[in-house]
């Protein structure tokens, strides 16, 4: 690198890479300073449908195969509910896979040059193609290492269902029973589910963390402990009188204990996961009743209006009267 810029060809150097992967490129700045410069920078966001429709026609004249217009609309339609208003490239590029490779397997389709809608309603639609992937690559494992392949995975989802790295380190730590812990990591890297980051590992995907969890739920591969606990504060969260210990005795184990196993397989703590359980109901009488905020608070569980406001607004993001009134303004 030091002995081109000092040459004297005029150089320009076009680096597309992941925002979070940046920090990798640090040894580079010394010989290319404006690396990080905004001015330098442009940021590649989620497809547009219009994108996704241009990326599909692409994609079919590249495999010299059409696409009937019916089959991109719902396509391009489903997607935009998978990512909430917002279409995922990798959800585009599993799906586009997944139709292409159906369809070489059909020579009714072959001889006709399209891939009609009914193929793809065959395979599921896109929430069913999406969670195929993920449940094909957890089929590569050992029925005795999908648990805890899963817990892993688990463990690099955040409570808003986003993506973390964590250390090798944290996971003996919350998983001391798991022996084969650095033989797992290296298959999920191979895999192409995790990658290693300076020292740390994380989903390959952001996609990856919703499904992750999915899967999990769809699966029950939580230990009876913690689920029995999930299903305790499903039942009972809008009780104010309910405590750790209570959750603790339903689960059968002590209240160290299940924090530990909670953390590990859930991604978060009791608590937090009880007063997010709280706000979802709270968020429900918001918009759907006219209840002053101290009533919804103790409806679902709050000790007062106050700590109702502070809770939801760290977890939301937004005070419970401005939830609301966006709501209200959104359905106008």
């Amino acid at each position: 690198m030091s002995r081109l810029l000092a040459s004297e060809l005029p150089l320009t150097f076009l680096f597309c890479i992941r925002e979070d992967y940046l920090p990798e490129l640090y040894s580079l700045s010394a010989d290319l300073p404006e690396l990080y410069d905004r001015q330098n920078t442009f940021r590649l966001h989620r497809l547009s449908p219009e994108n996704a429709m241009r990326v599909m026609d692409r994609a079919s004249e590249v495999a010299k195969l059409k696409l009937s217009p019916q089959l991109s609309e719902s396509v391009v339609e489903d997607l935009l509910r998978e990512g909430e208003g917002n279409i995922y490239p990798p959800y585009l590029q599993i799906i586009g896979h997944r139709l292409y490779a159906a369809a070489k397997r059909s020579r009714r389709i072959l001889s006709k040059n399209e891939i009609p809608e009914s193929l793809y309603h065959g395979m599921g639609r896109a929430e069913k193609v999406v969670n195929d992937y993920l449940d094909g690559l957890l089929d590569t494992y050992q029925h005795d290492d999908k648990p805890t392949v899963a817990r892993i995975l688990r463990t690099m989802v955040t409570e808003h269902h986003t993506k973390k790295r964590v250390t090798e380190q944290f996971l003996q730590e919350v998983m001391p029973e798991c022996k084969n812990l650095p033989k797992l990591l290296s298959s999920l890297v191979q895999h192409r589910i995790v990658r290693p980051s300076l020292g740390e590992y994380e989903l390959m995907h952001d996609f990856l963390a919703k499904k992750v969890v999915q899967f999990i739920d769809e699966q029950n591969f939580l230990s009876p402990p913690v689920r029995n606990a999930v299903k305790h504060i499903e039942l009972n969260c809008h009780l104010q009188s309910l405590t750790i210990r209570d959750v603790a005795e339903a689960a059968g184990v002590s209240q160290a204990h299940l924090a530990v196993l909670f953390r590990s397989q859930m991604g978060r703590t009791i608590t937090r996961h009880l007063n997010a359980k709280r706000v979802t109901k709270a968020k429900s009488l918001l918009i759907a009743t006219r209840e002053p905020m101290g009533a919804i608070a103790q409806q679902v569980g709050f000790s007062g209006q106050s700590v109702f406001s502070r809770i939801f607004n760290q977890i939301e993001g937004i005070p419970p009267m401005e939830f609301r009134k966006t709501y209200a303004k959104s359905k106008a």
